[in-house]
């Protein structure tokens, strides 16, 4: 029976946390912020954060334009 895996956000953020801490303990150049792995798995948990954290909520002003 194939294994069938459902994303969600919580865990790839878990994840990718994860992959990078443990990239971090090995890697110089992470250290000095040289590392495109390292930069890469960054920029991934800023994306999965900014998916949790959801949609802004609408300026005063916004909702007087629509």
């Amino acid at each position: 029976m194939p294994t069938v895996w459902v994303f969600s956000p919580e865990a790839a953020s878990q994840i990718v946390d994860g992959m990078l801490r443990k990239h971090q303990l090995g890697c110089f150049a992470c250290r000095t912020e040289e590392c495109e792995d390292g930069e890469r798995m960054r920029r991934a948990l800023r994306a999965v954060h900014t998916v949790l954290q959801g949609p802004e909520p609408p300026t005063p002003g916004e909702e007087a334009r629509r």
